[in-house]
């Protein structure tokens, strides 16, 4: 069954990305300052064989990224990309990822609409556990996610290469029956 993926905040609209956003999708992947916790140079390549695989409609069962362009919804100004991929079909967990361009961080754009993608995932698609990873060190994603709700649940030491060093994953993870944050 195919669910309505698109969302609307007070402040953003989310919708399914189409092939026209892979310029913004493009630029932002190759902005040092946003793919710093993510991965370091990463190939346009391997960009764009990443979102080609977010691409086609997407369906509960469907074991690719659903992947969200996020806009302000009163000026269209493209904010980043929020997304969720279900590990386990349909009922998940549902891993999340987010990144924005720097100019629109700072104002609950992040938070804003990883609260709708939580409800969706919740509430439509009856996922019972989010889950999200988080290179040792990112304190901002880390505020993000516990503001959400999130618990860190275990630190992976050493377990991510990236940038000629191993870094830490922190695992973070909120239950659909966890209290959320109003």
């Amino acid at each position: 069954m195919r669910l309505q993926t698109a969302l609307q905040t007070e402040r953003l609209s989310l919708r399914q990305v189409q092939q026209h956003d892979y310029p913004f999708y493009l630029s932002l992947n190759q902005i040092p300052q946003v793919m710093h916790f993510i991965e370091q140079g990463r190939s346009e390549q391997k960009i764009a064989e990443l979102f080609a695989k977010s691409l086609p409609p997407w369906h509960q069962q469907a074991e690719q990224t659903l992947q969200w362009l996020i806009a302000e919804r009163e000026t269209g100004a493209l904010v980043g990309f929020f997304g969720a991929r279900l590990q386990n079909p349909p009922q998940g967990p549902a891993e999340i990822g987010y990144r924005l361009h720097p100019a629109m961080q700072g104002h609950g754009y992040a938070q804003e609409a990883g609260r709708a993608v939580l409800r969706f995932l919740f509430e439509t698609c009856g996922v019972h556990k989010a889950e999200a990873v988080v290179t040792g060190g990112n304190q901002v994603s880390s505020r993000l996610l516990e503001r959400l709700g999130f618990r860190l649940e275990g630190i992976q030491r050493q377990h991510y290469w990236m940038g000629g060093a191993w870094h830490d994953d922190w695992h973070y993870g909120l239950l659909a029956d966890d209290p959320q944050p109003g």
